[in-house]
């Protein structure tokens, strides 16, 4: 949704993508890390969605493909904008699945990582804070649109409430951690257990 959305502005080459979302500071709210983006151009090209209408070499600089969005591919980015908009998509967090099986590892360990984590929650809130600080002077020195910093701000804002409400989530398993809410048999066998009555009982 994020690269067809630029390259139905223009067509670019993969650098000029990267360098767009660094300038708009992505990473903030974003999950398409910058190694990820040459490879997902090519891909998409194959399936349709974009297509390929220079490639260049200058020296023995790397070759610069530039890409194209095509019928087929406005008409899945409209469709993915339209799900993104009605669908909230609160699954598929990895911190989740850790916490099913939390057995596997000792709660002193967990609680170190727990730590980093909020650690890490407090660094990207720092960077969420001049993020917005950054976009207030932008929009004083360059006179950028209104509606356009109106839109950047609400999705730091997102970003900012995301990863208050993430501390306080892991803040929280990290006390109960501490206080043995989740002290299994040794090995898990408990929880194997359970899996195994659970499993049975659907059946």
């Amino acid at each position: 949704m994020t690269l067809l959305g630029l390259l139905a502005s223009k067509p670019m080459h993969g650098y000029e993508v990267r360098q767009l979302m660094k300038n708009a500071a992505m990473e903030h709210w974003v999950d398409v890390p910058q190694g990820s983006v040459y490879p997902a151009l090519q891909r998409m090209a194959t399936d349709g969605l974009l297509e390929v209408v220079e490639v260049t070499k200058e020296g023995k600089r790397p070759t610069k493909t530039v890409y194209r969005i095509t019928d087929e591919g406005r008409a899945e980015h409209l469709r993915l904008l339209r799900n993104a908009w009605g669908d909230p998509a609160l699954s598929g967090f990895p911190v989740d699945v850790a916490l099913y099986f939390v057995w596997f590892l000792p709660a002193e360990e967990i609680a170190l990582l727990l730590s980093e984590r909020i650690d890490r929650v407090d660094q990207r809130l720092a960077n969420v804070a001049d993020a917005r600080r950054h976009n207030e002077v932008a929009s004083e020195t360059f006179g950028l649109p209104a509606p356009y910093m109106e839109m950047l701000s609400d999705l730091l804002e997102h970003a900012q409430v995301t990863l208050n409400t993430e501390r306080q989530w892991a803040e929280r398993v990290l006390g109960r951690l501490l206080e043995g809410a989740y002290t299994f048999d040794e090995d898990g066998a408990g929880a194997r257990g359970h899996e195994q009555r659970s499993a049975e009982a659907s059946q």
